[in-house]
């Protein structure tokens, strides 16, 4: 009996200093419960470890609703970079933020992360979230600027304007903002192919509450910036789930940086779309004093850069004061049924120092469809644009590349610029003389010496270089009647001007006037069922019947390389 009670003794006391033991983890032994803050458990070491998983793992959905600050919570199906969430204010619920990178630089390349919709509280579950997103960008203001991510494959819905506002007069400063997600769609509104991809469905549209300037804008804007800072949307895919006709984003003083997005309007027919994307500055005479108000001038230029545009009506609308704005690289497929009809439409306050100048329209491609747009680009009070590079597909003879008229003056053009040969014209019949085009000239010259012209004459030359025929003029030194049919032969099938056959439908005719011009050319062919002149051609011009006139000169003006 007292041996075993002796040996029950050992046992007790080697457990006992067992218990003392230093409490340093580096084996299998587990520990459950929390580490002390002095004593045996105060320190765990594993920096010998094979691996290590201290933080709590799971779906996002399944983050607990409460936590206790300073608790960590790894969420599985986040994008990567924003899995790590930080419980920041304890509570039922309590507040988790998004740690580390979340979601890339913040607006202006600075240091620094963005923060995940729904570590701010957002649901992103298709209930109405335009209270917490304005007084979201409303708090990243006052702080200085920020970043909002909405999550990857949700969608923050907003029925209310979004109003980003300013520090008000005189400067209306207003801090630099960023809206970002997961990647733009390309297509689908509220689902299927747009998946994975982040949403924003801006579903505000202000009808009858008598403001006019909503109703300049179709009930809108949906989203709304008024201070001099800079807006950046990028990676989102923008739409309006409702049937309203509301512009989606506007700017009036600060500078709209919107890049990678696609934009989707509310129409199913790109025909029939009225949904603005993209609206730069007021409609306010340019001055030094600024507003803050809906029709401000533009000071910030637009950089807009490779966006889609579905369905939309016009991509971009530049108003007062647009100066050195950048549009490139982006693809619009939409359509108006009324108004302007262009799917970018430049609208100066007005000419000289008070029109649009400077703005680049660059290597966008442009489906006219058909006359769905009746113009890809629109110019009005606007001046030494440069465009260059712009595909334009798809249009009918009743659709333009370039509309303009004679405030639309001194703009570039460059011979990039592509139009297919489904029967569109390069520019509408009130575009000005006075702009640099990739123009070259093939002229004609009939002389009859001081005497009156009579009979039939042939003249023929060689052109070098090939393009689009795309005017035909002619003047007499005085009022009479002539006319020039006008024919073409390749080079090397020449054999003198009856080879060569007629492409201007049997002629142009000028009755009773000093001067013809005509750039419609209907009827005009020669190949592919289009007034294209290939290199090397020869080109005859025929008078015939003239009447009045001693002499006669003129040419047919080509797009050159087209």
């Amino acid at each position: 009996m007292n041996m075993i009670m002796t040996t029950r003794a050992f046992a007790v006391l080697a457990l006992a200093s067992l218990g003392n033991a230093q409490g340093v983890v580096n084996g299998p032994r587990d520990h459950l419960g929390r580490l002390s803050s002095s004593g045996a458990y105060s320190s765990v070491d594993f920096t010998a470890a094979g691996s290590t998983a201290p933080v709590k793992t799971g779906t996002l959905a399944a983050r607990p609703a409460g936590c206790i600050q300073g608790q960590l919570y790894f969420a599985t199906d986040a994008p990567a970079g924003q899995n790590l969430y930080a419980c920041t204010a304890t509570g039922t619920p309590g507040t988790w933020s998004a740690e580390g990178g979340s979601g890339g630089t913040p607006a202006g390349g600075g240091s620094g992360a963005c923060s995940l919709a729904s570590s701010l509280g957002f649901q992103l579950n298709g209930t109405d979230e335009s209270t917490l997103l304005n007084s979201t960008l409303a708090a990243f203001s006052t702080a200085g600027g920020g970043c909002l991510a909405i999550d990857a494959g949700k969608t923050l819905r907003a029925d209310g304007q979004i109003v980003l506002m300013s520090g008000g007069s005189p400067t209306f400063t207003q801090r630099t903002v960023r809206i970002t997600g997961a990647g733009q769609g390309i297509g689908g509104i509220a689902g299927g192919m747009d998946t994975g991809v982040s949403r924003i469905d801006l579903r505000y549209h202000g009808t009858g509450d008598g403001v006019t300037w909503k109703a300049a804008y179709g009930g809108g804007p949906k989203l709304l910036s008024l201070g001099t800072g800079i807006l950046e949307i990028d990676h989102l895919t923008i739409f309006d789930s409702g049937s309203d006709c509301a512009a989606y984003v506007m700017a009036t003083i600060g500078e709209l940086h919107i890049h990678d997005a696609t934009f989707v309007g509310t129409s199913a027919n790109p025909a029939t779309s009225c949904n603005d994307a993209i609206i730069s500055g007021g409609t306010s005479q340019p001055s030094s004093t600024l507003n803050g108000t809906i029709t401000d001038w533009n000071v910030g230029p637009p950089r807009i850069e490779r966006n889609r545009f579905l369905n939309m009506a016009r991509a971009w609308v530049a108003q007062s004061s647009v100066n050195n704005a950048w549009f490139a690289n982006n693809i619009i497929v939409g359509g108006m049924a009324t108004g302007v009809r262009a799917a970018i439409d430049l609208q100066g306050y007005g000419t000289g120092v008070a029109a649009n100048r400077g703005n680049i329209i660059s290597d966008n491609l442009i489906e006219l469809v058909g006359t769905n747009y009746v113009c890809g680009i629109n110019l009005h009070n606007t001046e030494n644009a440069h465009i260059r590079g712009n595909g334009f597909w798809d249009g009918t003879s009743g659709s333009y590349a370039l509309c303009g008229d004679s405030t639309a003056i001194k703009n570039d053009v460059d011979r990039g610029n592509f139009v297919d040969v489904t029967g569109s014209k390069f520019t509408n019949a009130t575009w000005s003389d006075n702009n640099y085009m990739p123009w070259r000239t093939v002229p004609f010259f009939f002389d009859g010496g001081g005497s009156a012209l009579a009979g039939t004459s042939t003249r023929c030359g060689l052109v070098p270089f090939g393009g689009l025929i795309n005017r035909f003029s002619m003047v007499g030194d005085q009022s009479g009647s002539a006319t020039v049919t006008v024919k073409a032969v390749g080079l090397g099938a020449y054999t003198g001007p009856g080879s060569a056959t007629d492409i201007s439908n049997t002629g142009e005719t000028m009755s009773n006037a000093l001067s013809r011009q005509d750039a419609a050319l209907t009827g005009w062919t020669y190949t592919a069922g289009a007034s294209t002149l290939p290199p090397n051609s020869i080109l005859c011009f025929t008078l015939s019947n003239p009447s009045g006139i001693t002499w006669l000169a003129g040419n047919v003006q080509v797009w050159e390389g087209r």
